[in-house]
């Protein structure tokens, strides 16, 4: 960064905050659109996130900083989480395939899942039964017609 100039850096800065734009806006929706399909699944996540959040409003600026560390291999490889660890599943991510794996996926996860944790801490996601989704199948899987759902205001 020494030598870097400010176009470079302006590049950099521009590749950071543009370049997942679609894909981070389409996983939010995919995800969006296949938590009211299990509602269980909605519900766990929302526990899970009422669990470290409350009710939204108790983040203090004394906790703003903390390290957070996990281990996805350590994740993807607990008996105590998966009965088989060999049996392919639908809800393992994804990121972590190969070598070239995504230079900005830290950055894009703890994105994905502030979006998706402030929106379940505040509403529940309904689909709309009266607007199927019709894909579009190009590189990035999209629905031509965008992802329509209800979002409920909880309590």
């Amino acid at each position: 960064a020494e030598n870097s100039s400010d176009t470079d850096l302006r590049s950099e800065v521009n590749t950071f905050m543009l370049a997942g734009l679609d894909t981070m806006a389409g996983g939010i929706s995919w995800l969006l659109y296949h938590l009211p399909l299990s509602p269980e699944h909605q519900e766990r996540c929302r526990e899970g996130i009422r669990g470290i959040l409350g009710d939204g409003s108790s983040i203090t600026w004394d906790q703003l900083g903390i390290t957070v560390v996990h281990s996805i291999w350590g994740l993807h490889h607990s008996y105590a989480i998966w009965e088989n660890l060999y049996k392919f599943f639908h809800g393992t991510p994804s990121f972590h395939l190969t070598v070239r794996n995504c230079i900005w996926q830290h950055f894009a996860m703890a994105e994905l899942k502030v979006a998706i944790a402030l929106i379940l801490l505040r509403f529940k996601v309904i689909p709309d039964p009266t607007r199927p989704l019709v894909f579009l199948p190009q590189v990035i899987l999209k629905p031509k017609s965008g992802v329509h759902l209800h979002l409920k205001k909880l309590p």
